[in-house]
């Protein structure tokens, strides 16, 4: 996520920019029209199919609570995966924010190298993003889903924090959000928070670091976006 006024973006990143030959990204957002939910594929994995909803996958109040603010009609709603309503959570929380997922850096140098005729790949892919999303275990992605919806101010001061802290270049202060934001959640809830943790931060860094080492061995200068959890602590 972002806002207009990070931009341009700074000295070293235009540099890097300029010297690269490929820009390296998670996903080619920019391909897929902004949103990973443009692709119908991707869209239909997070979606129940006859004779199962997500009534069953959450707990009752993290269920009423999605209904009441999602701002979507229940019954579709209902045939939606925990990951679709973490994710549709997530952007109330951006809006309230008064952030903007299309200004992220990740989809600003994507833009930009599609217009330059830069070359673009994809250190993980749509597949392979969509795999993570669903394997998060689902009473964390329901206790996730309950901090953002049953407190929206405080979650949404939590995510301006932690892009503040971004922008300033505040590294103490970022690791100690992000430790925070991972959380260390419900102690009854630590084995599958860290579950979580590996999906989603460490056994993807293994992937990109093997990357970064192809691209060195090639000589090919890579500029490698990647979000801010992987690449401190």
């Amino acid at each position: 996520v972002g806002s207009e006024d990070m931009y341009p973006l700074g000295g070293a990143v235009e540099r890097a920019y300029a010297e690269s030959d490929v820009l390296a990204v998670e996903l080619d957002l920019y391909a897929l029209g902004g949103s990973v939910f443009s692709s119908l594929r991707y869209a239909f994995s997070l979606m129940y199919g006859p004779g199962e909803d997500i009534s069953a996958h959450l707990s009752p109040e993290t269920y009423a609570l999605g209904v009441e603010k999602l701002g979507m009609p229940e019954a579709v709603l209902k045939k939606m995966k925990p990951a679709l309503w973490y994710s549709l959570a997530e952007n109330v929380l951006i809006a309230s924010a008064g952030l903007d997922a299309m200004l992220g850096v990740d989809y600003a140098l994507l833009k930009r190298a599609h217009q330059d005729g830069k070359t673009v790949h994809e250190l993980e892919g749509l597949a392979d993003q969509m795999a993570a999303l669903l394997s998060i275990p689902e009473d964390v992605i329901d206790a996730e889903i309950l901090g953002m919806l049953s407190n929206p101010e405080e979650a949404a001061q939590g995510l301006k924090n932690l892009f503040e802290a971004w922008r300033r270049g505040d590294e103490e202060a970022l690791c100690a959000l992000l430790q925070e934001s991972v959380g260390d959640g419900e102690a009854d809830l630590a084995e599958a928070y860290g579950e979580y943790n590996d999906v989603l931060i460490y056994s993807r860094n293994d992937g990109f670091e093997q990357k970064a080492v192809e691209y060195l061995r090639s000589g090919e200068a890579a500029l490698i976006a990647v979000g801010a959890f992987h690449i401190l602590g």
